[in-house]
């Protein structure tokens, strides 16, 4: 009997290892796909998209005046979840400087609200479809960090930041320096 489940435990951890491997082969030819270095890095590249949506749609609050940092993500993404740490530490030092956080979710349910239960009512979550996201924000995945100032995206890092981008989204947050492109 001790032998049947030794080797049921066998087969099951190989096939968490295929299944590893098999999503690991994919991430790499997502990588090796993305047009740009910054892509595949988390550094930033130039945006400069104009947000056009009336006040009243939920991602209008993107557009408002004055600067925001836009958080995109998905709950079960897990560099979403890596990432967390440093978007922590931004939320932390925008709360001092007034400036508005937004955390958008291609999803409609309550794991997208409880994923950001660690920074409280400091970020305005947004729920909204995966389409419209890319469409208004430009994001293709998850995670990608949006410095907006005055309803325009002025920089997109997608990706989990190095610590070259969590410097440059910092030096926006503190002082509403851009980096340079």
């Amino acid at each position: 009997m001790m032998r049947h489940a030794w080797k049921a435990a066998a087969l099951l951890l190989a096939a968490v290892i295929a299944l590893c491997a098999w999503r690991a082969v994919g991430t790499v030819r997502a990588l090796a796909r993305a047009p740009a270095a910054g892509e595949r890095t988390g550094l930033g590249s130039a945006a400069d998209r104009v947000l056009s949506l009336p006040r009243d749609h939920p991602l209008g609050r993107i557009a408002l005046p004055g600067r925001a940092v836009v958080f995109a993500y998905s709950p079960d993404c897990a560099v979403c979840h890596a990432n967390m740490a440093n978007w922590i530490d931004i939320a932390s030092h925008a709360r001092a400087s007034g400036m508005r956080l937004i955390a958008a979710a291609p999803v409609q349910t309550e794991d997208a609200r409880r994923y950001w239960e660690p920074l409280g009512e400091s970020v305005d979550v947004i729920l909204s479809d995966t389409a419209m996201l890319a469409r208004v924000l430009g994001v293709g995945g998850t995670p990608a960090t949006l410095l907006v100032h005055d309803g325009v995206v002025r920089r997109v890092y997608d990706g989990a930041l190095t610590p070259a981008a969590r410097r440059q989204v910092m030096g926006f947050v503190a002082r509403g320096v851009l980096p340079d492109s």
